[in-house]
């Protein structure tokens, strides 16, 4: 809830979604291995593929 909040009091400029097989967060929500937490800490190295953005309405100031 955090995040809508700082979004919707303009906090934060910009939101990208991202694949979920490039984000090393979700180790901490999931039980299944997570690839990009191991490439993170094995090579020191991320690879994140933007899946999209989240845009403001036009009426939203």
């Amino acid at each position: 809830m955090a995040l809508r909040q700082s979004y919707e009091r303009r906090e934060v400029h910009e939101v990208r979604w991202i694949n979920g097989e490039d984000n090393p967060a979700d180790a901490m929500t999931k039980a299944s291995p997570n690839r990009a937490l191991r490439t993170l800490i094995d090579k020191n190295k991320i690879a994140i593929r933007v899946e999209g953005w989240v845009e403001r309405k036009k009426d939203e100031k």
